[in-house]
């Protein structure tokens, strides 16, 4: 009978519809837990670039520049990257920090060109360096240096 077609067809749409909403649902949360973590990642740059007592740095390695932020008053370091070399997907550039108590790791840079910057804990750092390591990182420098340079004081 027509009417019994119509239903399913109605139900079957419904169905799609609840997939569909489901699916955006999902994607909109996840839009938002990335929008969230990027305005904290801006604001604690913000909070580095503004403080102060904050001291800038850069250096340079063929086309690629770092530059780094630091600010011992809230005990912070922000290092941004322009122009790195494209890394196989198994591979992660690898931000040092080097003190009196030894090198301890500020982060890993993110994909592309630009990465997003790297905030981490100043830890009373003296020079920074960049490492290539296995995706992630390691808990130590497992290659040579790429990039080394003096953190500025106050």
């Amino acid at each position: 009978p027509p009417g019994r077609w119509r239903a399913r067809l109605l139900v079957a749409a419904a169905a799609a519809c609840l997939v569909v909403a489901a699916v955006f649902g999902v994607q909109s949360v996840s839009a938002q837990r990335e929008a969230a973590q990027a305005q904290q990642q801006l604001d604690q740059v913000l909070t580095v670039l503004s403080a102060p007592d904050a001291r800038i740095a850069t250096a340079s390695a063929g086309d690629s520049v770092a530059t780094a932020v630091v600010s011992p008053s809230t005990g912070r370091l922000a290092f941004l990257a322009r122009n790195m070399p494209a890394l196989d997907e198994d591979r992660s550039y690898q931000i040092w920090a080097t003190g009196p108590n030894g090198r301890h790791s500020i982060g890993t840079l993110g994909a592309g060109q630009d990465p997003p910057p790297v905030i981490g804990a100043l830890g009373g750092a003296t020079d920074v360096a960049v490492t290539i390591e296995p995706r992630g990182g390691s808990p130590a420098p497992t290659t040579p240096t790429i990039m080394e340079f003096e953190l500025p004081t106050t």
